[in-house]
């Protein structure tokens, strides 16, 4: 199985490359440092599994944008702008209200060369702006989900929180089997009298209680699709080859 797994994009890329090459030394491992959204299609149609864990906010996100985007013409755009609006003719992306919307065009963009390239197993995980909480740890957790993306500010750099249900909207398109649901689905947990009343405190009362809090939260605060498909390496191709992956 061929497996095409991308890191966060910093300056920290070639040493953390240095340090996996060490460890790995001993498997038949290919490492790449490339610009991701720069690597052409044609590059990834012999992958069998794509993974796109935590690094989704890191690509780029357009912010204040306005209704009057989907209203101009196309013809008129030029640049990231162009892009966007390619992505939301392609996939047919509900359009917002009157106030400014940000949109994860990286991710979009990442995910569109994936499904163009007709990998047949995709996983993506990232901090989500429309996280939800099952009703029975709603007392407990509470995360942030206004369904437009936000920024995180980090040290060096600014993150963006993820629209899952765009990302959806691309796989969906390409015929994917979508399973979508937040890291709580694989990372299960005993919700015991402690973690109740950690969590129902109104503040943590040590590091190790905050350290809990947030890991439970983020839990939740974090969403996966993973997208599967029966696609022949020929299917793969034909569709790779009909689509269009340029404004």
């Amino acid at each position: 199985m061929d497996i095409l797994h991308y890191g966060c994009g910093n300056v920290m890329i070639p040493y953390l490359i240095a340090r996996q090459k060490d460890t790995l030394r001993d498997y038949p491992i290919h490492f790449i440092e490339k610009d991701f959204l720069e690597t052409a299609v044609e590059e990834l149609r012999s992958f069998d599994l794509a993974i796109l864990n935590e690094n989704l906010g890191d690509f780029p996100t357009l912010v204040d944008l306005h209704a009057n985007l989907f209203n101009a013409s196309s013809a008129t755009m030029t640049g990231p702008l162009k892009r966007a609006r390619y992505f939301i003719d392609r996939y047919d992306l509900i359009q917002p209200d009157e106030r400014p919307f940000n949109l994860n065009i990286g991710a979009l963009d990442a995910l569109d060369k994936c499904c163009l390239a007709g990998i047949p197993n995709i996983f993506l995980g990232e901090h989500s702006c429309e996280a939800q909480v099952p009703e029975s740890y709603r007392r407990y957790i509470t995360v942030r989900a206004t369904g437009n993306p936000e920024r995180i500010s980090l040290y060096g750099h600014n993150e963006y929180t993820i629209k899952f249900s765009h990302l959806e909207k691309v796989a969906r398109t390409f015929g994917y089997r979508i399973i979508r649901c937040p890291f709580a689905d694989f990372l299960p947990f005993e919700f015991t009298d402690k973690l109740r009343c950690i969590m129902n405190q109104p503040s943590p009362g040590c590091d190790e209680h905050e350290i809990i809090r947030h890991f439970l939260t983020d839990l939740f605060q974090y969403e996966y699709l993973l997208l599967t498909s029966d696609l022949t390496s020929e299917k793969r191709k034909e569709l790779s080859a009909n689509g269009i992956n340029e404004p």
